[in-house]
């Protein structure tokens, strides 16, 4: 009898051990996914805009690993950059076979431009609101065209006088000009 019992026993302390390793097992894969989801980069399209959150920007810009990339913020409403400029930067991007990441930061607060602000290469020199297509290289933001002003109050008065807005429709189109041949050197 007692032979019996021992030998139950160190079955049910096997099956216990295998039960607890498998459990385990599946708790790290489940811990792996979760770091996974967590630590997703947003893809590229490999032309056009990608929009993204300003917590993407953010892990972008703080990755280690991530390839350069173009870059584009405006303070100007959604609804008008898409009506009005989105296109413009999509065509040319086009014309390049070039993706840029896109970051609308109409509705975010003074701290959060002058946090993406402070990734500038030269303090100072770069304004989230306003200054058009950028690269983004070893986690800094590289100004290279001359100062393009893309915000709410330009793309509004533009929209009133035909001759102004292609103006500014050229200036887009050299701002990526500039930038891409930069990017691509």
């Amino acid at each position: 009898m007692k032979k019996y019992f021992v030998i139950s026993l160190a079955i049910l302390g096997l099956m216990m051990i295998t039960a607890c390793s498998q459990s385990s097992d599946t708790s790290d894969q489940t811990t792996a996914k979760e770091t996974k989801k967590e630590r997703a980069l947003p893809k590229l399209k490999s032309s056009g805009l990608t929009e993204i959150t300003k917590e993407d920007f953010f892990k972008l810009i703080k990755d280690e690993n991530s390839q350069p990339f173009l870059f584009i913020s405006t303070d100007a409403d959604k609804k008008l950059f898409d009506k009005k400029m989105r296109k413009v930067y999509e065509n040319n991007l086009d014309n390049y076979d070039i993706g840029a990441f896109y970051l609308n930061i109409y509705d975010e607060d003074k701290d959060v431009i002058d946090e993406i602000n402070e990734y500038s290469s030269y303090k100072g020199e770069y304004d989230a609101s306003s200054d058009g297509l950028v690269i983004v290289r070893h986690g800094e933001i590289e100004v290279v065209s001359n100062r393009f002003v893309l915000n709410q109050k330009i793309l509004e008065d533009n929209i009133e006088f035909e001759n102004e807005f292609n103006d500014l429709q050229k200036e887009a189109t050299d701002n990526v000009t500039d930038v891409v041949e930069e990017f691509t050197k």
